[in-house]
């Protein structure tokens, strides 16, 4: 008995096709429980399942095990459905996929309201800790405006028209590379930031974890890395070219954004072309048909990462193909709305554009 993940988890890919380290295993079965009642394990974000098989000296490297989904009450009268095996194939999108900035405790660095004031200084509203040893950490304070990136969220993809509503603390030099503590430059460029951040630090060494914590507050997981590959693939350009999808949720959700602002780890992005590429791709992830089909390549109970573009070959876009302009005419549409879109107009598109999938 295992989570959900070993099914359909690509980390598990190489698990599920057999390799157990020294052995070889035949899988037969695999039993997804995830969405049965009462549930199995009522804590487990990823689900449960059960996978039957044994060791083998014939492995057959073509074998599907049959996978059944559990639905209902598990202990009385489950209803059982044979899930219908699906050769995914990957679209030429999934290369130039990347994942947003990582950086934590977010209390340290994502700010939630800012209210700018004279000589180029901002007062910051910083998102509080809710989790654990973080419960309550952060600090507002004011610091030079410089050092706020624009930054989206998540829960910012309702609405098509992308609006600042969170910024990055990052402070740069002309290069576009962090400056760190370490750095006297910055002691001198962004003195009220340097002091800002000096009360982090103390109030971060109090709570962190000496074993799984890194010293510095500002080396912590990718944050610079992370950061200055996404400024250095996109720069500064404000056009709308810079698509964004959650990484995990219950409904793949999208929008187009100016290259510019910063996506987090809870988002991937694709940096397109032109607007009518970002357009188009907009229009096909959120596609209300389609969203079955992305469900299919979840790689957990909650998590879609890469997967989608792995899984579904999406075309790439083609400005001379009368469809796929369709469905950037549709997305420009909505887009001038100023009201909660309605993707179902996208449904027939998405039938004719992606008929073995949307269809099947």
């Amino acid at each position: 008995m295992l989570p959900k993940s070993p099914i359909i988890g690509q980390a598990w890919e190489k698990w599920r096709n057999g390799f157990w380290k020294n052995v070889k295993v035949q899988h037969n079965e695999m039993w997804n429980l995830t969405d049965v009642e009462p549930p199995i394990f009522p804590h487990s974000p990823n689900g449960c399942s059960v996978v039957l098989g044994e060791t083998t000296n014939q492995w057959n490297q073509k074998h599907s095990p049959r996978v059944f989904r559990y639905t209902g009450n598990y202990t009385t009268n489950p209803i059982i459905e044979l899930v219908e095996h699906v050769d995914f194939q990957s679209s030429t999108y999934s290369k130039r996929l990347k994942r947003g900035v990582l950086y934590g405790p977010f209390c340290y660095y994502q700010v939630l309201k800012r209210m700018d004031k004279e000589n180029g200084l901002s007062k910051i509203y910083t998102q509080k800790g809710t989790k654990d040893v973080w419960k309550g950490c952060g600090l507002d304070g004011t610091i030079e405006s410089e050092c706020l990136l624009p930054l989206i969220d998540s829960k910012h993809l309702k609405n098509l028209n992308y609006e600042p509503q969170m910024w990055l603390i990052a402070p740069l030099d002309k290069e576009k590379k962090l400056m760190l503590n370490d750095n006297q430059l910055r002691v001198n460029q962004y003195p009220r930031l340097h002091r800002y951040w000096i009360e982090c630090q103390k109030q971060y060494d109090e709570k962190r974890n000496e074993k799984t914590s890194a010293r510095a507050l500002e080396m912590n997981y990718g944050y610079k890395n992370d950061l200055e590959d996404e400024l250095k693939n996109c720069g500064n350009d404000i056009a709308r070219r810079k698509v964004v999808y959650n990484s995990s949720g219950n409904t793949l959700r999208a929008i187009r954004i100016p290259c510019h602002v910063i996506a987090n780890s809870k988002l991937y992005y694709i940096l397109c072309e032109t607007e009518q590429e970002a357009q188009y791709l907009v229009g096909v992830i959120n596609a209300p048909n389609m969203q079955p089909v992305w469900r299919k390549t979840k790689t957990s109970k909650m998590d879609y990462h890469k997967a989608p573009f792995r899984s579904i070959p999406i075309p790439l876009f083609d400005a001379n193909n009368k469809l796929h302009i369709q469905i950037t005419s549709e997305i420009e549409r909505l887009e001038s709305l100023d009201k909660k879109p309605d993707f179902s107009g996208l449904n027939p598109l998405l039938e004719e554009l992606m008929p073995t999938y949307v269809l099947d």
